[in-house]
């Protein structure tokens, strides 16, 4: 899931950085720097909400 995340991220950081540069006027560096934050950020949160929802070795199954 943190993969997909990271590649969803790489989309939305590239139309975010492009964006940023042409009609913002953002410099080249800070395009590319917000292009790396949004990828690695939106991996960082799946990644962190995958730690967080496992279930510890104390809890009990769910039973239907």
């Amino acid at each position: 899931m943190a993969v997909a995340a990271l590649v969803l991220g790489s989309i939305l950081g590239f139309f975010a950085g492009v964006f940023s540069w042409v009609v913002l006027d953002f410099t080249v560096l800070q395009a590319f720097g917000l292009y790396l934050t949004a990828s690695f950020g939106c991996g960082a949160l799946a990644l962190a909400n995958a730690i967080v929802a496992r279930p510890s070795e104390g809890d009990m199954p769910l039973k239907a």
